[in-house]
């Protein structure tokens, strides 16, 4: 058996190596997918000074609240309106959901299940080679949302009721001030079931319980008071309702949803390896060795209170999903440990998992081969000298024989994931349409240079030109529901007559040619 120091070099340097291939290229790219509507909501608060009502071009929006934003606008104003702000609140989130897993769970858990599994979690493959890029909300909302479920157990436990409620209903309260309704079904449903496993129904009618709800009403109540002064907050209620609705909705017919509901649980596993191989250890017994174990049970039954509502909707993304990961791949690490080392089952798995570490290792360096013929895209002594860095910690890793099959899999996942990260962020840089989207915005606000530039409704531009137009001008480009003689405007050419018109510039987005121009005078 591994000892407890031999394991916790192993997690250290997985988390040393996870910090640095997540921050990589971290701010090269530019903007994309939903980021730059995330950020330019965040410097309009920045340039208008209001930071209660969240706004895009000045007019009001209403699809999210804006704690995130807040997040955003504090990052930008302290370090500047950088790419890597956004994108390390995402990578923050996701090491301290990793650090959380692994510091509370040690308290419960056989230490072996916690090290590997909170390794597993740093290596989920839709976070590492998808979403760890992002600048988004939802690795953020994510850990929000597990802090206030685990926080459950581990003050419960310790019969600390009044911690219990007051943190799970702040958390909520952030959650909400975040992604809006969804952070209420997870304080309902977790309590719920937590208080019925333990038979202590009378506690969701205590004193506690309701000084928690206290506090996320006061919370949000707090935010939507000082919101009302500026714009209808019924009316930002009412969306975040409809929004929520449509997303759990979300339908194309009974095909769509039998598709989804029979595909949940394998896309479930799949997004979460290599944790997902772990079901390959699943028996007769697995069940009640879990229930064996409070910790380990508790994280199951989350799954199984909280997952339905996602497997009946037909709108949910893996993202959604991603606070439960951690308690999926505890519970999935300890069916591996339910088997001693010298089972057949165990030996065979790790020859499995060896052999599939260096198999990924070189398929993968066999598709970075085109891209070393182009330069700008393949910094090739950058990427041989940290790959060979990482190669001798593996080798001597693998010398002491005494670290697990999987330890050794999780290193080339991320040694794969530096590299996979470095070609992709400077391939984005040098050919994307993001990268066209910046170019077009910074040419077009070195045109209009310090005078006035407005919109012309209904026009809708990228949400990349618009943020990039928006920080060069350093200033909130409007809606216009009329032409502005002498001023500078941005339109889409359909709704245009070209011949009372100055064209100064032009782009293309979504099959769509739209103009800078100035109006002519009659």
């Amino acid at each position: 058996m591994i000892k407890l120091k031999e394991h916790n070099i192993q997690v250290g340097l997985v988390f040393l190596l996870s910090a640095i291939v997540l921050t990589i290229n971290l701010g090269q790219s530019p903007f994309f997918l939903e980021e730059p509507r995330r950020a330019l909501v965040a410097i309009e608060m920045l340039f208008s000074g209001n930071y209660w009502v969240p706004t895009i071009h000045g007019e009001i929006y209403l699809n999210k609240p804006p704690a995130f934003n807040w997040l955003l606008a504090i990052g930008f104003q302290i370090f500047g309106m950088h790419e890597w702000v956004p994108r390390g609140i995402t990578v923050i989130s996701f090491l301290l959901m990793a650090f959380i897993m692994h510091r509370i769970g040690r308290q419960y858990l056989d230490e072996r299940i916690v090290f590997l599994a909170t390794c597993l979690f740093l290596v989920s493959s839709d976070i590492l080679f998808y979403f760890s890029f992002l600048g988004e909300i939802d690795l953020f909302f994510s850990l929000i949302s597990f802090l206030s479920i685990i926080l459950i157990f581990h003050y419960g436990e310790q019969k600390k009721f009044w911690l219990l409620f007051l943190s799970v209903y702040f958390l909520s309260a952030i959650g909400f001030l975040t992604k809006g309704l969804p952070s209420l079904l997870f304080p309902f449903f977790s309590l719920l079931g937590y208080f019925i496993w333990k038979k202590d129904f009378k506690r969701l009618v205590s004193i506690q319980h309701i000084a928690g709800i206290l506090v996320l009403i006061i919370i949000v109540g707090g935010y939507f008071y000082p919101y009302n002064q500026y714009a209808d907050a019924s009316v930002f209620i009412k969306n975040l309702w409809s929004e929520s609705s449509n997303r759990t909705k979300e339908a194309g017919g009974i095909g769509e949803f039998l598709q989804h509901f029979i595909s949940f649980p394998f896309s479930f596993v799949i997004t979460m390896l290599p944790a997902g191989f772990m079901l390959l250890f699943l028996r007769k017994d697995s069940f009640s060795k879990i229930k064996a174990q409070p910790f380990l049970f508790f994280c199951l039954l989350m799954l199984l209170v909280n997952l339905p509502v996602y497997w009946i909707s037909t709108g949910t993304r893996s993202r959604y999903l991603y606070m439960f990961y951690p308690f999926a791949t505890l519970v999935l690490t300890s069916l591996y440990y339910q088997f001693p080392p010298t089972h057949s089952r165990i030996i065979w798995f790790k020859k499995v998992i060896y052999g599939l570490s260096w198999l990924i290792l070189f398929l993968f360096l066999l598709a970075l081969l085109p891209f070393v013929s182009i330069p700008k895209v393949f910094n090739l002594n950058g990427v041989l000298g940290f790959s060979i860095i990482v190669g001798l910690v593996f080798i001597v890793a693998q010398s002491k024989r005494k670290w697990s099959k999987m330890y050794l899999l999780i290193v080339m996942l991320l040694v794969v994931r530096g590299v996979y990260g470095w070609v992709l962020t400077e391939s984005r840089v040098v050919d994307s349409n993001a990268a066209t989207d910046k170019a077009i915005a910074i040419e077009m606000a070195k045109q209009v240079g310090e005078e006035k530039l407005s919109i012309l409704a209904p026009s809708k531009i990228s949400f990349t030109v618009s943020y990039y137009l928006e920080q060069q001008l350093g200033e909130i480009v409007p809606y216009s529901d009329e032409i502005i003689v002498n001023q500078y405007m941005i339109a889409e050419s359909s709704l245009l007559n070209e011949e009372v018109i100055e064209k100064i510039n032009s782009f293309e987005y979504q099959g769509e040619t739209f103009l800078l121009f100035k109006a002519i005078e009659d």
